[in-house]
């Protein structure tokens, strides 16, 4: 089974909300970003501790250009 968790994000201005597909038998996720203009991307296989890291980071988009951005396969939804 998978699911996707959303949560929103009024604290970036760049990003809109982050979210994440849950597989209950695999340690990495699929993990989609909505930014503010419009645009969605799915980076797959994130490790969830990358996951972990990125919602709590104090700048998303630092975190997203220097830890996922370029690491991880994606496409635009």
């Amino acid at each position: 089974m998978v699911t996707l968790h959303y949560l929103k994000l009024a604290e970036s201005s760049n990003i809109a909300a982050i979210g994440y597909t849950e597989h209950e038998d695999d340690a990495a996720v699929d993990l989609y970003v909505r930014f503010a203009g419009g645009g969605e991307y799915v980076y797959e296989n994130v490790p969830m501790a990358v996951v972990v890291n990125f919602l709590e980071a104090h700048s998303k988009g630092k975190f997203l250009s220097e830890n996922i951005k370029g690491k991880y396969e994606y496409h635009k939804v």
